[in-house]
């Protein structure tokens, strides 16, 4: 991974410096979108978002460029909202963010954050998704599965207390 200056301007010399191919948004049209994921003869220079974090191979990618930052979806059971935080990725999304350069060509990850950084704050994974979500539906589900106290239940993932506490007044309520 480049984390320096002299690192970047080698590696910018190696690759033949950045030219950007056509930008890949999931919120771009359709075509755009498609367009971006064609064989192309321009290096293309991918911005990390999920697309990075998944089991597509895009050929031709040679530079991965990854802040170390994601937007998350979280559930909060004290204001009883969802609500979008932007939070810093663990170390195995960025292990794979930076495993999607180089699939098909020689290629190289530019890390936005320090080494340090990624040794002392990131997590190791991510978060469960259980702890993130509202979970009245699936407090239901348990229950009428025959489980009486959701307390005992062997959650994989355990979710927090209160949003446990949530769920149950919710279903209380109606």
């Amino acid at each position: 991974m480049v984390t320096t200056e002299a690192g970047i301007g080698k590696s910018q010399r190696q690759f033949g410096g950045s030219r950007f191919g056509h930008p890949s948004r999931h919120t771009g049209p359709k075509r755009a979108q498609q367009e971006a994921l064609q064989p192309s003869k321009t290096q293309r220079v991918f911005l990390c978002t999920d697309i990075a974090e998944t089991s597509i191979t895009i050929d031709g990618v040679g530079v991965v460029v990854d802040s170390g930052l994601r937007k998350e979806m979280f559930y909060n059971p004290r204001s009883g909202m969802h609500q979008l935080r932007i939070v810093m990725v663990s170390k195995s999304t960025a292990q794979q963010r930076a495993g999607r350069a180089g699939r098909t060509r020689p290629g190289i990850c530019f890390r936005l954050y320090s080494e340090q950084t990624f040794l002392l704050h990131m997590p190791e994974s991510p978060v469960p998704s259980v702890q993130l979500e509202e979970l009245t539906d699936a407090v239901l589900k348990i229950k009428a599965s025959g489980v009486r106290d959701i307390k005992t239940f062997p959650w994989p993932s355990p979710p927090t207390p209160d949003a446990l506490m949530m769920a149950a007044e919710e279903l209380t309520d109606i």
